[in-house]
């Protein structure tokens, strides 16, 4: 696909949030060019003031950045999801625990 800029990507993907991401790492490993379209500036995500959201992470899913070359980073962060607290987001309700086995 190409424009009057000269822009070429085999794969455009919209979203560039975890997900995004991943993909977008997968697809460039496989010898696809990649583009990320997202609305925030990587710079705007990447600012520590940013949301100060963390992220639980499934063991399946760390195992899958680990293939893609991201476990030296991941090591040096990652730790077992002992107990976590989801909400559904409706006001007056609790959160619903979880905890591991």
């Amino acid at each position: 696909m190409s424009n009057q800029r000269g822009f070429d990507a085999d794969v455009i993907l919209s979203g560039g949030g975890l997900v995004g991401q991943t993909l977008a790492l997968a697809l460039d490993q496989a010898g696809l060019s990649v583009a990320v379209i997202d609305a925030s500036k990587p710079s705007d995500t990447l600012a520590t003031t940013f949301d100060g959201r963390a992220f639980a992470i499934a063991f399946a899913s760390y195992r899958m950045w680990r293939a893609l070359g991201l476990g030296d980073q991941l090591d040096n962060v990652a730790q077992p999801i002992k107990q976590i607290m989801v909400t559904d987001g409706k006001l007056r309700r609790g959160p619903s625990l979880l905890h591991s086995l």
